[in-house]
């Protein structure tokens, strides 16, 4: 019985409560409306500060081959990590048929893994991979301009071997290819020691790329060779404890670990992962060298 008078008065006034029920789904509806729009300004303004960020956190070691393969399993295994991918360079003398071997220069050669973000910012990239002992030049810069397909490169790769306080040369001779077109991303991740362009914002800064970039449209001279048909057969003609330089460019699960709303943690969340590389991996190979976390400085910015 208590609860047949509420059930009369709404019945009788029929005319008020419906109303009073659109007045409050109204104003929920509003409500929820400006929570949305608050939501959509705040993860456009993230993505604004970080969109520009190829690489959220990189770092550079001189690693031989089984120490690669452990620290990049480590690496892959940090939770919060989504994609790794790791690039060698070498500095070395050349000398072409081009001008019948008179001359020698210093170019850079880079390497990287057929599975590497590299093949698809690769826009000519050749079916199959590079055969052995051949090379394609990076398009548009001096070198390429100088050489043709089907010219052969006399050079001598060097493997430091800390260990004895050595050098292990190995002697080649690479035919060309082709030439690379590789599009900005492409370049960055090839050439980028810290693998990202970083852009800090509404703050008034924004300082042009980091080096390695290619905002002034020059591109350096650089030669490709395929990781698995040509550097790692070099590589494993010398001591055990032969080294090469190795570009790491890391990228970790932005959906999961950063939040708009608590920007605070989110650093947090990626100092966690930097600091887990440099102290719990990087050490163990008495790897001297630093991570640069990109990603929590964009976000501190």
């Amino acid at each position: 019985m208590p609860l047949l008078y509420p059930v009369k008065h709404v019945f009788r006034n029929w005319k008020l409560f419906t109303a009073l029920l659109i007045g409050i789904t109204l104003a929920a509806t509003f409500c929820a409306a400006i929570g949305v729009k608050a939501n959509l300004a705040a993860e456009q303004t993230l993505d604004k500060q970080i969109g520009n960020l190829i690489t959220d956190i990189s770092f550079r070691a001189d690693l031989n081959q089984s120490n690669l393969a452990l620290a990049y399993d480590n690496v892959t295994t940090i939770p919060g990590v989504k994609k790794v991918d790791y690039v060698a360079s070498f500095s070395m003398p050349i000398s072409t048929s081009a001008d019948n071997y008179t001359t020698s220069d210093y170019t850079q050669m880079a390497s990287f893994p057929s599975a590497s973000l590299i093949y698809d910012e690769w826009t000519n990239k050749p079916f199959g991979g590079i055969p052995e002992n051949y090379t394609y030049i990076l398009a548009g810069n001096a070198l390429a301009q100088k050489l043709h397909v089907g010219d052969n490169i006399t050079t001598m790769i060097n493997f430091p071997t800390p260990k004895y306080w050595n050098t292990s040369s190995v002697y080649v001779n690479l035919t060309v290819a082709g030439f690379a077109e590789l599009t900005d991303t492409g370049y960055s991740l090839l050439t980028n020691n810290n693998g990202g362009i970083i852009y800090y914002g509404d703050s008034g800064f924004a300082p042009p790329p980091i080096y390695g970039g290619s905002s002034s449209g020059y591109r350096s001279d650089m030669m490709i060779v395929s990781w698995e048909n040509t550097l790692q057969k070099l590589w494993n003609s010398t001591l055990d404890s032969s080294t090469a330089s190795v570009t790491f460019s890391v990228n970790v699960d932005r959906q999961n670990l950063i939040s708009p709303w608590n920007i605070e943690t989110s650093i947090s969340n990626i100092n966690e992962i930097s600091n887990n590389i440099q102290n719990q991996i990087l050490a163990n190979y008495l790897a001297n060298t630093y991570v640069n976390n990109m990603l929590s400085s964009s976000l501190n910015g």
